[in-house]
């Protein structure tokens, strides 16, 4: 069957309408209210309202000595992982060590024409905090791609947050992803709470140097706050591109295709049809 990939009419608005959608970094007040607040309690009270946050928007009852997940219970998960996803997680772990292995910095030294010893070297972060997404579609591919990466740069400590299940548990797979990468300091905390508690450091969450990892509205605001000289990695939001790409769906006799890309801002997916972002492309080359 040959597919239809002409290029098809689209709005001019069209890229006025992505362009905005892209950039803006419009927040809500109620949401910037609420993270500010929550920030200002974890400053404040530390543990314990981590412990209150998590009833309230986790509904998990814990108390302070149950936030880190024990050792052992990151080991159960590890051996309860069955053959195939294990191979599975060990073989994107290897990959994307591969990956980033290659464009790793390298320390390099030379003389100027003065004869004077210039150079660089590059040296890991001490600590960081990686904030791993929850509930009910726990995203082991970001302790991958975040967990990974801090390996491969040499980081020493490692302290990972995630949001538990209203019964006070974490996914076992993601527990057994971080057990295979070597990563034993995990809180079940999750939301702005989170964030706070890496960037201040509460009696039981020692602060970090630096925070990586994906949230929503709510995480994407905390980590716009400033904490005592902490950095906040990329704020993920509309203008990152989660796919791209042709997705065909067999329908009985008749296949279609359905490009699209698909863009994250807020918690919201917006879908726009490729085709028409290939149409306006193509009229610019031709116009421009």
């Amino acid at each position: 069957m040959k597919l239809d990939l002409e290029y098809k009419i689209f709005k001019p608005s069209l890229l006025e309408e992505i362009e905005n959608f892209a950039t803006s970094t419009n927040v809500d007040a109620n949401i910037a209210f609420t993270v500010s607040e929550i920030l200002q309690d974890v400053k404040t009270h530390g543990d314990q309202a981590l412990v209150e946050r998590t009833s309230i928007y986790d509904k998990a009852n814990l108390n302070k000595s149950e936030l880190r997940v024990p050792l052992y219970q990151i080991e159960e998960a590890s051996s309860a992982l069955s053959s195939a996803h294990q191979s599975a997680i060990e073989d994107a772990i290897e990959n994307v060590t591969l990956f980033h292995q290659q464009n790793l910095p390298r320390n390099w030294q030379s003389k100027n024409s003065h004869g004077a010893t210039i150079g660089e070297n590059y040296y890991p972060i001490n600590r960081v905090g990686l904030y791993v997404p929850g509930g009910n579609v726990p995203l082991v591919s970001t302790v991958i791609m975040t967990a990974t990466l801090a390996k491969v740069a040499g980081v020493k400590h490692i302290a990972v947050t995630t949001p538990p299940n209203p019964d006070g548990t974490i996914s076992s797979e993601l527990l057994a992803a971080l057990g295979i990468l070597k990563v034993d300091e995990v809180y079940k905390v999750g939301g702005a709470q989170a964030i706070g508690a890496l960037g201040y450091g509460t009696e039981s969450i020692q602060s970090v140097d630096k925070i990586f990892g994906p949230g929503n509205a709510f995480v994407n605001e905390a980590k716009k706050k400033g904490y005592d000289g902490v950095i906040c990695g990329h704020i993920h939001s509309a203008n990152r591109i989660y796919e791209e790409g042709f997705v065909y769906l067999n329908c009985g006799d008749w296949v279609e295709q359905c490009s699209a890309v698909v863009e994250q801002k807020n918690g919201q997916l917006k879908i726009i049809k490729l085709s028409e972002i290939k149409t306006s492309i193509h009229e610019e080359i031709l116009f421009a």
